[in-house]
């Protein structure tokens, strides 16, 4: 199972989501400051032996308050494969946020 969390302004972390094996990836976008977005895609695999996080080669996406759409037609470049009990950190600014946060993404 991969667990996405937030690093709250207080420095805890909150869970925001879980993906298990044979569920949709979840995604999220990172704003960049020239203006230009990079959508993240993560899984974890079928048979739970690990996690992986995908950047989107130039796609775009779509949301609203129930779902993302991503669209991607030059494919996606793996950023990072997270094996049991490892995890992933980045720093990224999403929509929702005024400034950027770091995640983190395990796999359990």
């Amino acid at each position: 199972m991969l667990i996405l969390e937030v690093q709250m302004p207080d420095k805890s972390w909150k869970e925001t989501c879980r993906v298990y094996p044979h569920q949709a990836p979840g995604s999220i976008t990172d704003n960049k400051p020239d203006g230009t977005r990079d959508v993240y895609l993560f899984y974890c695999e079928d048979d739970d032996g690990c996690s992986k996080v995908l950047k989107s080669r130039g796609g775009v996406d779509t949301a609203d308050p129930s779902t993302r759409v991503v669209t991607n037609l030059a494919g996606f470049e793996l950023v990072k494969t997270i094996h049991p009990r490892e995890y992933f950190t980045m720093t990224i600014l999403t929509d929702e946020s005024q400034e950027p946060r770091k995640i983190r993404i395990k796999h359990f």
